[in-house]
């Protein structure tokens, strides 16, 4: 692979990404299963994801109020053409960091509000290298109480 350039590598790399969107937080390592260059790398990689994910605390719950409330590119939609609005957000789960937003009525969210908000919250909280999953469900009418 050496003697084809760097050229090929970008577009190596770039064809990836593009068969595998569902890894987009996982970083590319060249190495050589025949000679076993660059597989140093590897243990760099690992440790530096650990320590990203240690300073950002992986293992603990974070506030979602504070992101929250920069605009978005987009307005999204649901299926029944109603303007979907964030009403709130909490943190269900830490390994890997899993959350769940509450709508005013989507139950789905288009891909690309959902990456939106997925790379908003890994560029907020740091979650280099790991995934993040995402749940959305529309908040329920309170019943009203009698006396």
């Amino acid at each position: 692979m050496k003697e084809r350039g760097q050229d090929f590598s970008k577009k190596f790399d770039d064809e990836t990404r593009r068969h595998m969107r569902f890894l987009d937080y996982a970083p590319i390592l060249h190495i050589s299963a025949l000679t076993g260059e660059r597989t140093p790398k590897i243990l760099e990689t690992i440790d530096r994801i650990a320590a990203r994910r240690a300073a950002s605390g992986y293992r603990r719950r974070h506030s979602t109020n504070s992101w929250k409330k920069s605009r978005p590119p987009i307005r999204p939609s649901a299926p029944a053409g109603k303007h979907v609005r964030i009403l709130y957000a909490a943190q269900i789960g830490v390994a890997p960091p899993s959350f769940v937003f509450f709508t005013n009525v989507a139950t789905t969210l288009h891909f690309s509000y959902e990456r939106f908000l997925v790379n908003r919250l890994r560029e907020h909280f740091g979650f280099v290298g790991s995934p993040i999953r995402i749940q959305v469900r529309s908040r329920r009418k309170r019943a009203a109480v009698r006396r």
